[in-house]
């Protein structure tokens, strides 16, 4: 009898440290998980073509790197309206802080050669439209390659760098 005492207070307490132990975890995951939830968003929407015909790639795969998340795009090419958090490049905190943020693309479809598009720009409460990405059909082994795309910062954001660096 007290033997059976002992093991039912051994299962209670075995059974409060698992309830306890599942809180715990799922309060470490909303905080892993929410990275960018006091970030501001903007969106982006993506068109993807073929390179040469400029016929729209149904079915193409985008790939947003920072936020992990994957992306098709409709028979008319376009992607939906991808929300996005902006992240700053810390690059020039000290001299003149950008207005804006950069995501990188990786852009791909089997039959063609990928691309990856980085610095793609991203404005707060704005939805980007004019990204569009080329894709090269494979015709042999040597067109399976990734093109690699760097875009420019923001013209009027780079004229007020050069301005406050000229002497």
């Amino acid at each position: 009898m007290k033997s059976a005492k002992i093991a039912t207070c051994f299962c209670l307490i075995f059974f409060c440290l698992c309830l306890f132990l599942v809180f715990y975890i799922l309060s470490i995951k909303k905080e892993t998980t929410s990275v960018y939830s006091q970030s501001e968003f903007g969106s982006i929407i993506v068109s993807v073509l073929e390179k040469g015909s400029l016929a729209p790639i149904d079915n193409a795969t985008v790939c947003v790197i920072e936020t992990r998340q994957y992306y098709s795009t409709t028979n008319n090419g376009l992607t939906e309206k991808i929300s996005v958090p902006i992240i700053e490049n810390s690059t020039f905190s000290n001299s003149l802080k950008q207005n804006y943020g950069t995501i990188t693309l990786l852009v791909y479809k089997l039959g063609y050669s990928s691309v990856i598009s980085f610095y793609n720009i991203v404005k707060k409460n704005t939805t980007s439209v004019g990204n569009v990405v080329f894709l090269e059909p494979i015709i042999n082994s040597i067109d399976n390659k990734t093109e690699i795309i760097t875009n420019n910062p923001d013209s009027a954001w780079a004229n007020e760098l050069a301005k406050l660096y000229k002497k």
